[in-house]
């Protein structure tokens, strides 16, 4: 049986009714008008039923791409429950608009739950990468990495200030490289694999050495991280370590080396991986077969590279 938006609203506040989840396509990409009305009924819906749906929300965007609950989330956002505003932030990972900032750093810097500081630290690192290619206003990113530097430097909590770090790995910010030290330097394993990540985010090939050096670390968990981090900063001297990885006995790991070496490519790589092709692990295969295609794709533009381009301004006669 199809429903109006309007009834489906009404079944969802209904607790003797089930949700109506066969029905959520009623909520994706609602208009303004839409999107008001929903609004109005928040409230009036119990916790359990608000949160029920906001999580399979998220799940079924996954599943069906062309399902668009924006609209939806950022109503969310404003919800009196922690736990429901922190999954309204993770289900708008794919959300690049620029509104969204002051909201996820408002978050950052006046929520009282670890947890939903730490999303919005989270949340902020995409759009700290736009700024640094001018997609966001210069101001607006120096806010972001204000609070964010903040948070890594004065959260309470340890996880937030880890997540927040992460984040400013994108950043081209003066005090970001030192901060990233700081953390590999110290005695937790987490914040060391919290300043891999942000190594790999850098861009910058000033933490290659140290990166290369981790790949066999004896601790799976920074071995991970680290060949990550490898393929990030597309490191040629780490095939040879990366390709070691392809044997570990972690499936995480060795899934990492295969993308890692899939992002970097080169002969070697491109061996090692043609070797794993045939894999009798379903899954190790079509990661295999992934990276390829990058390879392939890569090489195909390095090609096209060769080819002599005319100036744009015509031949000179």
């Amino acid at each position: 049986m199809d429903l109006s938006l309007e009834e489906f609203l009404n079944q969802l506040a209904d607790t003797d009714q089930p949700i109506p989840l066969d029905h959520i396509q009623l909520l994706s990409d609602l208009d303004s008008n839409q999107a008001a009305v929903v609004a109005s009924r928040w409230p009036s819906i119990a916790k359990s039923r608000r949160s029920a749906l906001i999580e399979h929300c998220g799940k079924i965007a996954e599943e069906k791409v062309h399902l668009l609950f924006e609209p939806l989330n950022r109503i969310a956002l404003e919800d009196p429950v922690s736990a429901i505003r922190i999954q309204a932030i993770r289900n708008l990972w794919e959300c690049e608009a620029p509104d969204l900032i002051p909201i996820l750093v408002a978050m950052l810097e006046q929520s009282s739950q670890d947890e939903e500081r730490g999303a919005a630290a989270e949340a902020l690192g995409q759009f700290v990468y736009l700024g640094e290619f001018d997609e966001i206003p210069e101001a607006i990113l120096a806010e972001m990495e204000t609070a964010l530097l903040h948070a890594v430097e004065h959260d309470p909590s340890s996880e937030v200030r880890r997540q927040a770090l992460e984040s400013l790995g994108y950043s081209s910010h003066q005090r970001v490289a030192g901060l990233i030290s700081t953390f590999f330097s110290a005695d937790d394993e987490l914040d060391q694999i919290a300043a891999l990540s942000a190594m790999g985010r850098s861009a910058d090939p000033v933490w290659n050495e140290i990166v290369q050096a981790a790949i066999l670390h004896p601790s799976p968990k920074i071995r991970l991280q680290a060949a990550h981090a490898a393929g990030e900063l597309e490191i040629d001297s780490a095939v040879d370590d990366l390709i070691e990885l392809l044997d570990d006995i972690d499936a995480g790991i060795q899934a990492a080396a295969i993308w890692a070496l899939g992002q970097i490519g080169g002969d070697a790589a491109r061996e090692s991986l043609l070797f794993l092709e045939e894999s009798d692990d379903d899954l190790l295969a079509e990661l295999v077969q992934e990276a390829l295609e990058h390879l392939d794709f890569i090489d195909g533009t390095d090609n096209f590279s060769l080819f002599d381009i005319d100036d744009p301004q015509g031949p000179s006669h």
